[in-house]
């Protein structure tokens, strides 16, 4: 077997390919997403007439940079890893639930077979309908398994904690929108939580550090939640996932 890292740094792989790529997107409906306050002029549209979906190709600089070119692959397999991460679970948050001595109890299923490498959690208020994307982080976060605690953030420390073990913030510039004649834009920022099942391992763009996660299987996990204030949430939990694309006889697979 082949592991990409030996390869050139930027060779497309679509000469190893011998059927297309498909890639389904899902857009909501204008109404999900437009907020009309009433005074608005003109009014947002109720649909869109055209739809862009971009995507960014990079091509080689010659043919002899092919993979093709250098390995048999019908006989052998190029490995290139990727991470996966599974659909988004939304699990309600009830009010009062920012007592530290008595969190949100959350029971966590659905995980497929595989490591899991972490589990990613955000939080949007029930009752801000202007904000739908606006993310906060809870206060507190503890995961279980099987009784184990692999994670535990207490205070907003996993800010800190999720800085020191990856390579970026747990945040992202946003803005704020309050209801109004006319709304007013506030600047704001978008949280998450990001609970790892294995030790940190940042990438270091030079080569691919393998980090191995927890095999789930059929387990349940138990989440802990303290939320930052005594409103009504809703919790956004996506589960993250070591896995590989298998080149191979000129299709691509995902391996976990």
């Amino acid at each position: 077997m082949y592991a990409g890292s030996g390869w050139p740094e930027c060779p497309t792989t679509c000469d190893t390919l011998a059927q297309q790529i498909q890639i389904t997107c899902q857009l909501n409906p204008a109404s999900a997403f437009w907020i009309n306050n009433g005074t608005a002029s003109p009014v947002p549209p109720p649909s869109f007439d055209v739809a862009q979906f971009q995507v960014e190709q990079l091509c080689m600089v010659d043919r002899g940079m092919a993979i093709a070119n250098h390995v048999d692959l019908n006989t052998h397999e190029l490995l290139m890893p990727v991470g996966f991460d599974q659909q988004e679970l939304q699990v309600a948050i009830p009010a009062a639930s920012n007592n530290p001595q008595s969190p949100a109890q959350v029971t966590l299923t659905g995980f497929r077979s595989g490591q899991v490498k972490s589990i990613q959690i955000w939080l949007t208020k029930n009752s801000d309908s202007a904000n739908p994307l606006l993310w906060y982080a809870p206060e507190a976060a503890t995961v279980l398994y099987a009784g184990t605690i692999y994670s535990q953030y207490q205070n907003g420390s996993s800010l800190m904690w999720n800085l020191l073990d990856g390579t970026k913030v747990p945040s992202v510039n946003q803005t704020k929108l309050t209801f109004g004649a006319p709304f007013t834009v506030a600047p704001a920022l978008s949280q998450y939580v990001l609970l790892p099942f294995g030790s940190s391992g940042g990438d270091d763009f030079e080569a691919e550090v393998l980090t191995h996660g927890k095999p789930i299987l059929n387990g349940l996990v138990n989440l802990q939640i303290v939320a930052p204030s005594a409103d009504a949430y809703t919790a956004h939990v996506v589960y993250n996932y070591n896995a590989t694309l298998v080149f191979s006889k000129s299709s691509c697979e995902f391996r976990f």
